[in-house]
């Protein structure tokens, strides 16, 4: 495992302890699906790196993911506009991450450019405290496909809301240099991992 992926697995290590600065509603994710889904993205992205490729099987679990995506609706317990907007932004984020997993090298693509920015701007709408945690998601995730200024102002904004919530500043200095990468021409620059 490389450095970078250390720190993502030390970051996210959900067997440490944590004292979150706030008190923040745990259901979300959890109870909705967004969790599960972003595991399984999380697994074909480590199986990728691993396997420099995805075969036939990983590709239909892909497509699974995709589906699953398309149909997850978010649950009634949902009922505020900040609660909605982030939920669908972390759908735009699983999206994106797992259509890079798949097409590494298609970041530029106008449909994965047009679901970052909104994306980016249903998280901007969350102004409640209480979810400011969650915004890592949609931060990380479409932060390294982000290429427009713009969007990457939108991001600085969320990760400094996140943040201010007790989130890491690894997960932003993992972003920043995936924009290095990418302003130096590297085409896989959203794989923090490789």
């Amino acid at each position: 495992m490389g450095s970078s992926q250390n720190q993502f697995h030390a970051v996210w290590d959900s067997n440490k302890p944590r004292q979150p600065a706030i008190e923040t509603p745990c259901a979300f994710g959890a109870q909705d699906g967004l969790l599960s889904l972003m595991e399984r993205v999380f697994s074909l992205h480590i199986l990728s790196r691993e396997t420099g490729n995805l075969d036939s099987e990983s590709i239909s679990q892909a497509l699974g993911i995709w589906n699953d995506l398309e149909h997850l609706n978010p649950p009634e317990t949902l009922d505020s506009s900040d609660s909605l907007s982030l939920h669908a932004s972390c759908v735009s984020a699983l999206f994106v991450w797992l259509y890079l997993v798949v097409h590494p090298e298609d970041m530029e693509e106008e449909k994965v450019q047009n679901t970052v920015y909104t994306g980016l701007v249903n998280a901007e709408n969350v102004s409640d405290v209480k979810f400011h945690p969650f915004l890592l998601t949609p931060a990380f995730c479409l932060g390294l496909a982000s290429i427009r200024r713009e969007d990457r102002d939108y991001v600085k904004a969320l990760f400094d809301k996140a943040e201010r919530s007790g989130i890491s500043r690894e997960f932003r200095e993992i972003v920043n240099g995936s924009w290095k990468r990418r302003d130096k021409g590297v085409k896989r620059s959203w794989d923090w991992g490789s």
